[in-house]
């Protein structure tokens, strides 16, 4: 038998299907094949024709008529409809397709153009057939698809997203904006508001601490400064990884080898009512598991010394704080009396408030001593406040 399998077409007139694809004319109402014209395979099985036959069919597609939309043998020089000349058509069986499908995809944006939200389905009376015109799908068969589907179904236009969902799909955008907000709330509090007070009373408080000297003993590879070394000693500061020697260990491993092949028949299309069988040679794999042997390294820790100093050392420690606190505006630092030769003073932190009435409520502010020794009770300043402290006096009221 030759390599050359039959094909069917199905008649767009009177729905005739499963017609042998050497047949030019339908069985039942005598139209010739035309431009709806698809070839397919009727089954699972495939029918090959005659070494005779074969030898009778060309090879090349169909060549479409131009003038009666008739399909003719690549054989035949003249329509056998009409009796055009073969030199006045330009299209073949595949042209007249990849034709088709382009004033489809033409007719879909065209459709799409003036879209009503109630519309559905086909809107041409010419809109093809497609349980009359699908190929059968077979993993086996290479043949060109026409989905009539996908080219002429017009389905129910999208909501457009909304603004939220567009910002949170962009998750930078969305990241950025919160940073912003988050900068732009603290920028706020931040910056100084002017607000009016009336100063009723003024607080105060000093504080000292008082530090002393303690003496430790320590040891490190590295000596600090003031350190006074007693001993030195040569010892291990780390390890380092050093290789020893080599095991011989086993292991299995998984391949991916070709243990053989199988052959595999595709059917190319070739647009006259026939397709032509391609065998081609596949190899087949499979996972191998092996063992195999392999030399693994050991490695031992190896010291590494080092000089180790053992030392005193002294630092200065807080120990206490040496109060003073008042109302008014006489401030003064606490008195100091320290023990011993060991102690000594450390820092030294003070706090100012001013209690003041704020739209006849008591509130209490911060401020440096020079705005808070400025601002006298019972008088009433128009003051620049950030996160409850004075800032800076704008003016008396």
């Amino acid at each position: 038998m030759s390599n050359l399998v039959i094909m069917y077409w199905s008649c767009p007139y009177c729905n005739s299907k499963n017609i042998e694809g050497s047949k030019r004319e339908c069985p039942h109402c005598g139209r010739p094949r035309g431009d709806g014209t698809r070839f397919y395979f009727k089954d699972d099985t495939r029918e090959r024709v005659s070494d005779e036959e074969a030898a009778n069919v060309s090879r090349e597609p169909d060549w479409y008529c131009s003038f009666c939309n008739s399909l003719n043998s690549a054989k035949d020089l003249t329509c056998r409809s009409c009796g055009s000349s073969k030199i006045a058509s330009e299209m073949n069986y595949f042209e007249m397709k990849e034709k088709e499908e382009r004033e489809a995809r033409e007719k879909e944006n065209e459709h799409s153009s003036i879209y009503d939200a109630g519309d559905y389905g086909y809107n041409d009376e010419n809109d093809y057939d497609k349980e009359n015109y699908d190929y059968e799908n077979s993993s086996s068969t290479v043949t060109r698809t026409y989905d009539d589907e996908s080219q002429f179904y017009i389905g129910p236009k999208e909501k457009p997203p909304t603004a939220l969902k567009v910002l949170l799909q962009n998750k930078v955008v969305l990241y950025s904006m919160i940073a912003f907000f988050i900068i732009s709330f603290f920028v706020f509090l931040l910056t100084p508001k002017s607000q009016t007070i009336s100063v009723t009373s003024h607080e105060w408080e000093k504080q000292i601490s008082i530090e002393q000297l303690n003496t430790y003993e320590e040891s490190s590879f590295n000596l600090p400064v003031g350190a006074r070394v007693h001993d030195t000693r040569w010892e291990i500061e780390s390890y380092v990884q050093v290789l020893d020697h080599y095991e011989t260990k086993t292991r299995t491993v998984t391949d991916y080898v070709q243990t053989g092949s199988h052959t595999e028949t595709d059917y190319v299309d070739l647009g006259n009512g026939y397709a032509e069988a391609v065998t081609r040679t596949v190899p087949d794999y499979e996972y191998v598991s092996r063992t195999e042997t392999y030399e693994d390294p050991v490695y031992r820790s190896e010291p590494i010394y080092g000089t180790k100093y053992y030392y005193e050392i002294d630092r200065w420690e807080h120990e206490r704080y040496v109060n003073s606190k008042g109302e008014g505006t006489d401030d003064y630092w606490p008195e100091v009396t320290l023990t011993s030769e060991k102690e000594r003073e450390g820092n030294h932190n003070e706090s100012f408030t001013i209690n003041a009435l704020k739209k006849n409520k008591e509130k209490n502010y911060t401020s440096n001593r020079d705005i808070w020794i400025t601002l006298e009770d019972g008088k009433t300043y128009k003051v620049k406040i950030s996160l409850g402290k004075i800032t800076e006096i704008v003016e008396e009221k």
